[in-house]
């Protein structure tokens, strides 16, 4: 599900910490025997194309990655981990001698590829069209490096999970980890402009703030972060609409006033809107606690879950269809006191998946 960017990413991050899964220069065409039921048929959906090199030269042996959330790190695009992969419905293939790649079997649902060489660099993000046979040629570009501290607003450095995430899609996302002092550092990102989010997690809740950088080839870039942490509390009792059956809640919180109205949207502010967010859980209706806040307006917004959170078939759909899921919100201004807030939200029943795989 798009909205949960940031649990896939955590996922993924620990995946990353590992050895990343090898890929094999040969066929051309990806050979993944992956099992994922919501591929579409193979004759229905392709990416084709060539990788080049800065000058327009085709680059041999170049991988590319499509799935619906590229989430990678130092060492790859992508996790490399099978689990992650089903997830993401990674595909992936190697250019031949001439460049060239085929990839078929695309899901069925908005997907983005981006391209990389060991030697040759990393290409920015392509965000596929909804076309059957879709053809693109994959630049690489000169990577560069970007480092910089996470401090809290009382200046105490932050253990954070760092994600860089490329201007053309938040459907593409780099993550490392701060050390105990707050340094973070990627060494390979493909020149050009970034939003960089520092993500405190607690379990599925997470506490983030956003900033912006541009990254040149060949340089090493500074962009130090800073977690606004006030000392605030909210608390939301989110109820169903009368007759409504809604068995979760995932709750957003943003700094400002904006709209969102599907879970792709609730995604991109989330990972690329300026500012502090947050989002946590709610099941069983259970009160949604957010904390650390400070004096101003923010956004609330919800998105009903519907379902059997252990049903993983069920999960697969919503993974699926989260873009496309609608989100309710409602503006909540933090006074500067009391110190604990509350705030109350009704949200509908979710609008039924498509059952179709």
């Amino acid at each position: 599900m798009s909205a949960l960017t940031h649990s896939i990413a955590a996922l993924a991050l620990a995946a990353c910490s590992s050895k990343p899964a090898a890929v094999e220069p040969a066929p051309v065409e990806d050979s993944s025997a992956v099992s994922n039921k919501r591929r579409a048929n193979p004759d229905q959906r392709i990416l084709s194309g060539v990788v080049v090199d800065a000058t327009g030269a085709p680059v041999a042996g170049a991988t590319v990655a499509v799935a619906t959330n590229l989430i990678g790190s130092e060492s790859s695009i992508t996790a490399g981990a099978p689990s992650v992969d089903e997830m993401m419905g990674v595909r992936r293939a190697v250019t031949d001698a001439d460049g060239k790649f085929r990839i078929t079997g695309l899901l069925d649902s908005p997907l983005v590829a981006a391209a990389e060489h060991s030697e040759g660099g990393r290409s920015r993000p392509f965000v596929l069209s909804a076309a059957t046979a879709i053809v693109h040629q994959f630049r690489l570009l000169p990577t560069g490096a970007m480092h910089g501290v996470v401090r809290r607003s009382d200046g105490v450095p932050a253990r954070a999970s760092v994600f860089a995430v490329p201007a053309e899609s938040p459907n593409q996302t780099l993550v490392v980890e701060t050390d105990t002092d707050g340094n973070y550092r990627f060494d390979k990102l493909a020149a050009g402009p970034y939003s960089l989010t520092a993500n405190l997690s607690r379990g599925l809740d997470s506490f983030k703030v956003t900033a912006s950088a541009a990254v040149k080839g060949g340089d090493d870039t500074e962009a130090n972060i800073m977690l606004e942490v006030g000392s605030l509390e909210l608390e939301v009792q989110v109820s169903p609409a009368a007759g409504a059956k809604v068995d979760a809640v995932q709750m957003f919180l943003f700094t400002g006033d904006v709209s969102p109205r599907t879970g792709a949207d609730v995604s991109a502010l989330f990972l690329t809107k300026h500012g502090a967010a947050q989002m946590a859980f709610s099941t069983a209706g259970k009160a949604v606690q957010f904390s650390k806040l400070t004096v101003g307006t923010r956004t609330l917004c919800a998105i009903p879950i519907t379902g059997t959170l252990t049903d993983s078939s069920f999960m697969a759909r919503v993974q699926k269809h989260g873009a496309a899921m609608k989100v309710y919100c409602q503006r909540v201004e933090i006074a500067a006191n009391p110190a604990k807030q509350t705030a109350a939200m009704t949200v509908p029943e979710m609008a039924p998946l498509p059952t179709a795989n």
